[in-house]
């Protein structure tokens, strides 16, 4: 089954990501029309685990389960991103600011249990993102407008990670949650 691990958007946090959505298109309309990722299926990715078996699905959420030991934490917006870039983005993200680390050592102890299960790591570099939306071709977006949209975005409280599967459809992925690891307290 085609699977990941992430950290799912909290509802609080959603108001603030469909006001970026509502600024970029009154601001850039050409991409009113997108593919919007829907707000139940908004995450930030820690590891795209490909398609494996069920089995390798529940040793990675039992070892993670018993490796992750982190207090929930909140994340900044940095700023909403043109991927590659504003001239030709064919993406937009919300990225967050991990100051303080934290979220890169979810990451980390992710691809450290998953390298051991024969799952390739990641070979780019980690930047903490939530995809807001995904373009079939190349769209140009203004700075100003990108600036506007991060205004509305609040940070994001990471309170646990989930290993998910992911079906593809003609209308888009729909998400799974198959396990779900809560973080602590601080």
């Amino acid at each position: 089954m085609r699977a990941f691990v992430g950290i799912p958007v909290p509802a609080q946090s959603l108001p603030g990501l469909a006001g970026a959505r509502a600024e970029i298109v009154v601001g850039s309309p050409i991409w009113a029309g997108e593919k919007w990722v829907p707000p139940e299926n908004l995450h930030l990715t820690l590891k795209f685990l490909g398609n494996v078996d069920a089995g390798t699905i529940d040793r990675i959420s039992s070892e993670l389960l018993e490796r992750i030991n982190s207090a929930s934490f909140s994340m900044p917006v940095v700023a909403v991103k043109a991927v590659p870039s504003p001239r030709r983005a064919t993406m937009l993200w919300a990225v967050f600011d991990d100051l303080e680390g934290r979220c890169r050592a979810l990451r980390d102890v992710t691809e450290s249990i998953t390298s051991r299960m024969g799952i390739a790591p990641d070979q780019r570099p980690f930047s903490p993102h939530v995809t807001l939306v995904r373009s079939r071709h190349t769209n140009s977006i203004a700075p100003d407008v990108l600036d506007a949209s991060e205004r509305s975005i609040r940070p994001m409280s990471v309170l646990h990670v989930t290993v998910c599967h992911s079906t593809l459809t003609n209308r888009g992925a729909r998400y799974e949650n198959l396990a779900q690891i809560p973080l602590g307290t601080d």
